[in-house]
């Protein structure tokens, strides 16, 4: 190889790939909008949501889980994690 690169000849339509990509998503993403708002207004409001609470902990690099859930105090030495468990209200 000599090291040059010739980039490939454009498209010769009337859209470049990146036009066609993006009226292509747009398309789609209209279609599933106009099936979402179908199915919302077929659901009605009568059910009541029950509140709900997510907690996601990431601890990259962090923490084990070992050490931070389940800290095991109460055990030998050889067993326990480098941190100790506080006081908290969870039994």
């Amino acid at each position: 190889m000599d090291g040059t690169h010739t980039p490939p000849a454009p498209c010769p339509g009337p859209l470049h790939r990146r036009e066609f990509l993006r009226l292509g998503l747009a398309g789609l993403g209209g279609l599933t909008w106009t099936e979402l708002l179908r199915r919302r207004a077929r659901a009605g409001t009568s059910r009541s949501r029950e509140n709900t609470a997510l907690l996601v902990v990431w601890l990259h690099g962090g923490a084990s889980h070992l050490e931070t859930y389940d800290p095991k105090p109460d055990a030998p030495a050889e067993y326990r994690g480098p941190y100790g468990a506080i006081p908290t209200t969870v039994p």
